[in-house]
């Protein structure tokens, strides 16, 4: 796992936290750390509630990270 997602596991319950401050925002990284998380707890057959959450008071998740939105310019034009 990487830095952005953390997740922890008791009594079949795993709770994946994204933390990304300081809005939690949606970027390449945290998709691909959710990716490598939910594909761990789909192995492990004890899990039986996810609980996805944002770390922080602000909000969960702000949305998309505006600062890649070039980077998906680019793709969309080829």
């Amino acid at each position: 796992m990487g830095n952005l997602v953390k997740m922890e596991r008791a009594n079949g319950i795993a709770t994946v936290t994204i933390d990304n401050p300081p809005m939690n925002v949606l970027s390449n990284q945290v998709v691909k750390e959710l990716e490598e998380v939910f594909t761990s707890i789909s192995d492990d057959s004890e899990v039986t509630v996810i609980i996805l959450t944002g770390a922080g008071q602000r909000a969960f998740m702000a949305g998309a990270d505006i600062k890649e939105f070039p980077q998906w310019l680019h793709l969309k034009r080829n």
